[in-house]
C-alpha cells in the first residue's frame, strides 16, 4: 500500500525532467538541421538511458511532429553505469543531472517561410534510488525561422 501511495503522490509532483531548447534556429528549406535539445533530470532522480540493460525499463525516447521537418537520427550523450538498492548488483544505464540530445532534422523543402514551430514529446522513466515510478512524457518544442 506504502508504494502504492508513492506513485499516487509521485504522479502529483512536479516534472522529473525539464526540456529545455534556444531558438529560434535559422533553417533553410530542404536543408540538414541539428538542434540542441537539454534535458535537466530533478535532483535525486535519474533516468534510464536510451539502451537500458533491461527489457522491462523504459528507453529515453523522442520523438516528433514531421509538419516542418522530418526527424532524423537523436545523438544521445554517453550515459554513466550505476546500481542502485532495486537493481542488485547489477549496473544500469542511466542520465542523471544536466545533459543534451542533438536531434538532427531534414527540413522539408516546400516548408512555408518564415516562424514555425518543431513539436514532440520526450519520453522517460525517472526512478530514485529505491524504485521506479510509471513512465512519463514532457513536451518539446523548436522554434525556426525558415528561410
Amino acid at each position: 500500500m506504502a508504494t502504492f501511495l508513492s506513485l499516487i503522490l509521485h504522479a502529483q509532483s512536479a516534472s522529473d525532467v525539464e526540456v529545455s531548447t534556444k531558438g529560434p534556429v535559422g533553417v533553410k528549406r530542404g536543408a540538414l538541421v541539428q538542434v540542441p535539445v537539454d534535458l535537466h533530470v530533478k535532483s535525486g532522480l535519474h533516468i534510464n538511458s536510451h539502451q537500458p540493460e533491461d527489457k522491462y525499463l523504459i528507453a529515453l525516447r523522442v520523438t516528433w511532429d514531421n509538419t516542418l521537418a522530418e526527424a532524423l537520427a537523436t545523438e544521445f550523450p554517453k550515459p554513466i553505469q550505476r546500481t542502485f538498492e532495486f537493481s542488485g548488483e547489477k549496473s544500469l544505464s542511466v542520465f542523471e543531472g544536466k545533459l543534451q540530445l542533438k536531434q538532427n532534422f531534414q527540413v522539408k523543402p516546400n516548408a512555408t517561410r518564415g516562424f514555425g514551430s518543431i513539436t514532440g514529446k520526450v519520453t522517460y522513466q525517472a526512478c530514485s534510488e529505491s524504485e521506479c515510478y510509471p513512465p512519463a512524457s514532457a513536451p518539446v518544442r523548436i522554434t525556426v525561422d525558415i528561410r
